[in-house]
């Protein structure tokens, strides 16, 4: 296994393309297909997996103190650049490990027992 440390003020995620569905069964609203047809469009749910040491440095400290590994963001369609580090695995696989940018995160998916908008 190769293990990866972020620099800078960027951050190692992994795209979670399953995550917008999960999140559409464990909400208490039905909302309909093309509604998280187009929410895939539009952005994408990532899960970090290692914080650069000068990311979100220009932020308040709640906002580094919450992105953390583990934490699922939310970012542009398209963010950062792949890491293809096993060129032999599959197309649905590729791309899903990135480089992202701090300032590419738009927000911080709230976790039970936080403050956030209700969507």
């Amino acid at each position: 296994m190769t293990k990866l440390i972020s620099i800078g003020r960027n951050l190692i995620v992994i795209l979670r393309y399953d995550a917008i569905n999960e999140f559409e069964k464990s909400s208490l609203l039905a909302l309909p297909p093309e509604f998280i047809e187009k929410l895939k469009g539009g952005c994408q749910i990532s899960e970090v997996l290692h914080v650069g040491q000068s990311a979100f440095d220009d932020e308040p400290p709640e906002v580094a103190e919450l992105v953390k590994p583990g934490r699922m963001v939310v970012t542009a369609r398209y963010p950062g650049v792949s890491l293809d580090l096993k060129p032999e695995v599959g197309d649905a696989e590729v791309g899903k490990l990135r480089s992202i940018s701090c300032d590419e995160v738009r927000v911080i998916i709230a976790q039970e027992g936080e403050e956030g908008a209700d969507v």
